[in-house]
């Protein structure tokens, strides 16, 4: 009798860093969508740690090129900001340096069964957008304007998603928008609505989790609670068939207890175990 052995091959993973940050101008009233070299290193090699001591290996393609390297010289903070004389310290994202980024990586991506990306600034989310997706967007706020010409950056990615990729399925979980607030794709009332379940690309604000988790501390939940827990979120990635995941606004220094990082090793272990 021959006996047949089969060796089940891990699952190949790769991390992509998106250094933006939303920086405001103190005493200014507006923000600078600006290019931070660096900005993800901390976070990446986090993540890379932390899941490399549970048994997943993941790939760190570091952060994509948007623009010549250069030292900021300032500790930025994003509620904090930089004062107003500072404010050629810092570049502006070049969206055709991003969009050329979204092209490599997404070329790149083929080459692995889940590809995460990261990042401080939701922008960064149109890295893994493409035509035919289905996605399943979990975040507090809608994103989205509904408005041409654009600058895109703080709170208006979405508008950049409407106007550039097709075919798009999009279901919005978590959010409270206001009365008449626009929002791009359909709205989810609660979990009981299972689009995420077709989805391929899970785009993640962390500022959608319950503010009790302390994993970010930006934005208050102004329309109430979420109420979402990490667990919540876990069980909708564990019914899904994922390749995409994005985790945004997600930044170290404000994951108070690191409820942020457990979530993201365990949305890939979930993401890959089914």
């Amino acid at each position: 009798m021959i006996s047949l052995s089969f060796v089940v091959m891990p699952p190949k993973i790769a991390l992509v860093g998106i250094p933006i940050e939303t920086v405001p101008l103190q005493d200014e009233g507006y923000v600078i969508c600006a290019y931070i070299p660096g900005m993800t290193t901390q976070a990446r090699e986090l993540i890379v740690d932390k899941a490399k001591k549970q048994g997943i290996l993941i790939e760190d393609l570091k952060e994509v090129y948007l623009g010549e390297h250069y030292e900021v010289g300032y500790n930025i903070d994003r509620l904090d900001g930089i004062p107003v004389g500072l404010k050629n310290i810092v570049k502006a994202v070049d969206m055709k340096k991003l969009e050329e980024a979204r092209k490599q990586i997404l070329e790149k991506s083929k080459g692995y069964d889940l590809i995460v990306a990261v990042g401080a600034s939701h922008l960064g989310a149109i890295i893994l957008y493409e035509d035919n997706d289905i996605v399943a967007r979990l975040d507090y706020h809608t994103d989205f304007k509904d408005k041409e010409n654009l600058v895109y950056g703080f709170n208006s990615y979405m508008d950049w998603v409407k106007q550039n990729i097709r075919n798009l399925d999009v279901t919005n979980y978590f959010a409270k928008p206001a009365k008449n607030d626009p929002i791009f794709g359909r709205l989810a009332s609660d979990t009981n609505d299972k689009h995420y379940t077709s989805a391929n690309h899970f785009d993640i604000d962390v500022d959608c989790f319950d503010l009790r988790y302390f994993i970010q501390d930006v934005f208050k939940h102004e329309k109430g609670s979420s109420g979402v827990t990490p667990e919540t979120v876990l069980s909708m990635i564990r019914e899904a068939k994922l390749n995409k995941l994005g985790i945004w606004e997600y930044r170290p220094s404000r994951d108070s207890n690191k409820a942020g990082l457990d979530f993201i090793v365990n949305s890939i272990i979930a993401a890959t175990s089914n």
